[in-house]
């Protein structure tokens, strides 16, 4: 029940983020669009917010297609010894990691078939919104007659967006 709660509401969060975001255009994922989107979003985070650019999300796909982008078969965005032209610290090992200054993470409601995501990619100020969340309460019953247990889950949520337009979404093309 746990991970249920937490895939709605990671669900939740994004819906928001896209709904609010500002669109970017669609773009080919490949390493000149990706250092011109970052940029891009950089420029309009930070004017319309005031504050900066700090995180980065990216649907499963997206994050295998930039884990491929190499200059002259150098990997650009994976952490090698000795790799001169790095853009970042990603890896196949952990959902985690660094993209062109950005904290980057990896969302599965990202995806196509999540009807919300449509492999999109965004570039968040997270001061620009808020979280909120009530404990959660598990409440457990013996059911005398059946010898069974009922279970029951919950919690309320919701996010604020106290700033628009801190998000800045890109379709890929």
């Amino acid at each position: 029940m746990e991970f249920s709660v937490a895939k709605a509401t990671d669900l939740a969060v994004i819906t928001a983020l896209i709904a609010g975001g500002t669109d970017g255009g669609n773009r080919t994922l490949d390493a000149a669009g990706l250092l011109d989107f970052v940029s891009d979003s950089g420029v309009s985070v930070y004017s319309n917010t005031l504050g900066v650019a700090q995180n980065i999300i990216a649907s499963p796909q997206q994050w295998g297609v930039i884990q491929n982008l190499a200059d002259s078969g150098r990997p650009i965005y994976q952490n090698l010894i000795g790799n001169f032209n790095q853009g970042g610290d990603l890896g196949a090992t952990r959902t985690a990691g660094n993209l062109l200054g950005l904290n980057f993470r990896v969302d599965r409601n990202l995806t196509t078939g999540s009807g919300i995501g449509d492999d999109t990619i965004i570039v968040i100020n997270p001061d620009a919104y808020t979280y909120y969340e009530s404990p959660r309460l598990r409440l457990q019953t013996n059911v005398a007659f059946s010898g069974q247990i009922e279970l029951a889950y919950y919690t309320y949520a919701a996010i604020a967006t106290k700033i628009g337009a801190g998000a800045y979404l890109w379709k890929v093309a």
